[in-house]
C-alpha cells in the first residue's frame, strides 16, 4: 500500500480505502460489471473487508439498480453513504455470509444479476458462498470469483478448478507465475 496524493493505493484502481485487487485483473473485471449491469439490475459482494471493490461497484451501479455487501466486519461503513450515487439503492448486512440468517436475508432481496465471492478464503466457505450465489442468480447472470490462483492461505483456488471444468468460465490473471490473487468469472 501506498499514498499517492493523499489516496490511498493498495494493488488496484484509486478507491478511497485499500483495494486488495491486481489493477489489471479488477479493471477487466469492472469492465465487465458495467457492461453486464441494467437500470433495475442487482448486484451483491460476499467479503468487503475495506470496501475498495464494493466503492467501484457503487460508482459504477447504473440508476435504479441495487446493491448488496455482505461482510462479518464493515471495516469502512461510515463511509458507504457518501459512496452510493443517487438513484442507486444499497443495504449491507454485517454477517458471517455462511450463517442462516444472512443467508436467509440475501435470498429475501435478490435474485441478483452479478455477484462477487472474496469472503472466508476456506474451501469450506467458499463452496458454502458458492451455493449461496448460485442459488440466487438469475438466468444470464454472472458470479465473480477473487484468488483462484493458489495461494497458501486460500483453497478458492481448489473449488475454481473443479467449476472452470464444468461450466462456461473466463479467468483474469495479471501474470501466470503470480503467488494468488486472480479473479474468475462463471456466466451462469
Amino acid at each position: 500500500m501506498h499514498i499517492e496524493k493523499g489516496k490511498i493505493k493498495k494493488y488496484g484502481p484509486y478507491a478511497p480505502v485499500p483495494i486488495s485487487q491486481y489493477e489489471s485483473e479488477f479493471s477487466q473485471l469492472l469492465s465487465l460489471y458495467k457492461k453486464h449491469m441494467k437500470q433495475d439490475s442487482r448486484a451483491m459482494e460476499i467479503g468487503t473487508h475495506y470496501g475498495g471493490t464494493l466503492y467501484h461497484f457503487l460508482k459504477e451501479a447504473p440508476k435504479y439498480s441495487f446493491v448488496l455487501s455482505v461482510d462479518d466486519y464493515h471495516i469502512n461503513s461510515h463511509l458507504y453513504e457518501w459512496w452510493v450515487p443517487k438513484d442507486v439503492d444499497f443495504k449491507w448486512i454485517k454477517g458471517k455470509s455462511q450463517d442462516v440468517k444472512t443467508t436467509k436475508e440475501i435470498k429475501f432481496l435478490g435474485p441478483y444479476d452479478f455477484i462477487f465471492i472474496d469472503g472466508g478464503h476456506s474451501l469450506n466457505d467458499v463452496k458454502q458462498d458458492w451455493l449461496t450465489a448460485f442459488n440466487n442468480i438469475n438466468p444470464g447472470g454472472i458470479i465473480a470469483f477473487h484468488d483462484i490462483l493458489p495461494h497458501p492461505n486460500s483453497e478458492v483456488y481448489i473449488l475454481w478448478n473443479d467449476i472452470a471444468k464444468h461450466l462456461s468460465t473466463e479467468a483474469y490473471i495479471d501474470n501466470p507465475d503470480q503467488d494468488g490473487c486472480g479473479i474468475g468469472v462463471v456466466f451462469c
